[in-house]
């Protein structure tokens, strides 16, 4: 991932005591993962609400569904793989990626929930060192 400027996005961190001055220290980059069942990859990505210029450049590639983006960023590569597409820049990736990310948070029952933050530590354990010393 890399610049978070999506609030829903903070407010999920936030339950870990990730915030802004900690995404500052560690440049925005923090590993998000995806727990999806077959179904919610399934999913149109018109429940992303993403803007039009995301929402298009994923069409107009032929990514109609949630898993369409996920299997591109389960690839090597990660997001970055979403650059690959014509017209999706920087921006796009970030907006695609910080939608999905809320989207898929929002959609899991309140177990796995608690089970997606924890993987999120486990994902990220420098950043859980630097909050441990400020």
């Amino acid at each position: 991932m890399h610049v978070v400027e999506n609030k829903e996005v903070m407010e999920i961190l936030g339950q870990m005591d990730i915030d802004e001055e900690l995404m500052m220290l560690t440049g925005d980059k923090i590993r998000l993962g995806m727990f999806t069942t077959p179904k919610m990859r399934e999913t149109d990505i018109a429940e992303l609400d993403l803007s039009v210029r995301s929402f298009n450049c994923l069409r107009r590639s032929g990514k109609n569904t949630i898993g369409d983006i996920i299997a591109i960023v389960r690839q090597e590569g990660g997001d970055d793989n979403l650059g690959k597409i014509r017209n999706c820049g920087t921006e796009s990736q970030d907006e695609i990626m910080q939608k999905l990310f809320v989207w898929d948070y929002r959609h899991l029952t309140e177990w796995w929930q608690k089970a997606f933050l924890q993987e999120i530590r486990k994902r990220n354990p420098a950043v859980f060192e630097l909050r441990e010393k400020n």
